[in-house]
């Protein structure tokens, strides 16, 4: 996964070399399942190389309760629209 690759190499756990990615994914579902009255604002930093990776990224975090997501509405029409997003 590029955009793993990516993320981990701009944020670094230099205490234990955590796979940082991979620690977001899980807390974000920590989250969405542990936590009933919350609300989640999900930010993607990307550039033009990233970028082509936004339908993976998208499939990562598609375990979000869209109703309580802040930026479902965000994304793209077009990605939007490929991935079956309703907003």
């Amino acid at each position: 996964m590029p955009h793993r690759c990516s993320h981990n190499k701009i944020k670094v756990d230099k205490i234990t070399g955590m796979d940082t990615y991979a620690k977001t994914i899980k807390t974000l579902k920590e989250i969405n399942e542990k936590i009933d009255k919350r609300w989640v604002a999900v930010r993607v930093n990307f550039d033009n190389r990233t970028l082509r990776d936004i339908e993976e990224i998208i499939d990562d975090i598609d375990f979000l309760d869209r109703r309580k997501t802040y930026g479902s509405s965000d994304i793209s029409s077009d990605t939007a629209i490929m991935k079956g997003v309703k907003s």
